[in-house]
């Protein structure tokens, strides 16, 4: 195992001298840096917290992430967005996905290629444009991948922050090995629409691993991962 793992060190090296990491989980979410001089560096959020939760609102024109987010969830007159991640790896044939479960407010439909959103017109930013209207012209239908990007483009800009470096590509981890090639085409789509890159999808325990395996030297001994 620990041999496979330090494979992957040449391929860690060629990405770049700035490289980053993503954690894109369901309820919270992390992002690790490769800075020179630094080794790995945790992404700090705009409260100055490693760990930021996966969370979006639209509120009065206003997009909020984070705590921010949260502390609208119950706000009827805005639209939450809690756990948004579960849309990227729920198959379409699936009729249970949770909905009222994690408190989304708004209506969740389907079509021939995802899962879509209802978000009241009044909330979305001027600048935003969404065309695909309602059942009526108060409400737009906004994409599950759309929404995941703008949380995604979030933990981005708080990487550059911290890092003081732009970053367009690195690694995501998945919950999973055996999530659907739909399922990874959402993530993909997700991430480029952020403007980032995804270079390679990691399994957790394997991104562990591959922490653990770099300053190791090879020895013969075995090692569980949990």
């Amino acid at each position: 195992m620990l041999t496979r793992i330090l494979l992957l060190l040449p391929l860690l090296k060629q990405l770049s001298q700035f490289a980053l990491g993503v954690d894109y989980g369901g309820e919270f979410h992390k992002g690790s840096m490769i800075i020179p001089g630094k080794y790995f560096y945790m992404v700090e959020n705009q409260i100055s917290k490693k760990k930021s939760p996966t969370a979006l609102a639209f509120c009065a024109g206003d997009r909020l992430f984070e705590n921010q987010a949260l502390k609208k969830v119950l706000k009827k007159t805005c639209d939450s967005f809690v756990f948004p991640t579960r849309f990227l790896y729920k198959r379409l044939e699936e009729s249970e996905y949770g909905a009222e479960l994690f408190l989304d407010s708004q209506r969740v439909v389907k079509d021939d290629i995802g899962f879509l959103f209802e978000v009241q017109k009044q909330n979305l930013p001027q600048l935003t444009n969404f065309t695909r209207n309602s059942t009526d012209d108060q409400h737009y239908l906004i994409r599950a991948e759309e929404v995941n990007a703008m949380i995604l483009e979030s933990n981005l800009f708080n990487a550059g922050k911290t890092g003081n470096t732009v970053f367009k590509d690195g690694v995501l981890t998945i919950p999973s090995n055996d999530l659907s090639i739909e399922a990874r085409k959402r993530i993909k789509a997700a991430n480029e629409l952020a403007g980032f890159k995804v270079l390679g999808l990691v399994h957790e325990n394997t991104a562990a691993a591959l922490y653990y395996a770099i300053d190791r030297q090879p020895v013969p001994e075995n090692i569980l991962f949990v």
